[in-house]
């Protein structure tokens, strides 16, 4: 499975040292996503650790002082846990936002919480399949399903695809990959 990497690049993995490793083994060896959330197999339980996994570090990181917002963060320290077309959708309103700062023309809340408060934590609620894809819902402890990642397995790991949003009633849910093409639609009409 390893095979062609060398030896200091997998104490690297192990160890953790994202650096290390990117600078040692070439990219389509090793899924970015496994860098720091672990390699895992396509079952549903670790659809489910790895969803967890990912909201234990990404919520007290949103919380951090920092002066990046944690959602753009993820487009430069966790790129390779997101889809490439989920990716390029997100950096294009990233970008489209940096260009007009006095004019909302992006999204206005955090697309990994459905919030633009910090929850203090989600824990996974039910994992259901989607195709080839598994949905984790999350929970917060004052609402269930506060939003569901859609994850595809690839590279022995899972990446987000999609995240749904549920607003309480069964015909008002939308999903990130809508939203983001329907943002950049306007901003080309405009």
């Amino acid at each position: 499975m390893f095979s062609g990497i060398p030896v200091f690049a997998l104490m690297a993995l192990i160890a953790g040292s994202d650096a290390q490793i990117a600078c040692a083994v070439p990219e389509h060896k090793i899924a970015p996503a496994a860098l720091k959330l672990g390699i895992y197999s396509n079952t549903e339980a670790d659809a489910r650790k790895f969803a967890q996994t990912f909201y234990d570090w990404y919520i007290p990181d949103m919380t951090s002082n920092v002066p990046v917002p944690s959602s753009e963060r993820m487009l430069t320290q966790r790129a390779g846990l997101i889809d490439h077309v989920l990716r390029g959708l997100l950096k294009d309103d990233l970008l489209a936002a940096q260009e007009t700062p006095d004019e909302v023309v992006g999204l206005d809340f955090d697309p990994y919480v459905n919030s633009q408060e910090t929850p203090s934590k989600l824990k996974v609620g039910t994992v259901t399949r989607k195709g080839p894809n598994y949905l984790v819902s999350m929970d917060a402890s004052d609402a269930k399903g506060v939003v569901t990642p859609e994850l595809a397995y690839r590279n022995n790991s899972f990446v987000f695809v999609d995240f749904y949003y549920d607003y309480g009633k069964k015909d008002k849910q939308d999903n990130l990959l809508n939203i983001l093409r329907t943002l950049r639609k306007q901003r080309q009409t405009k």
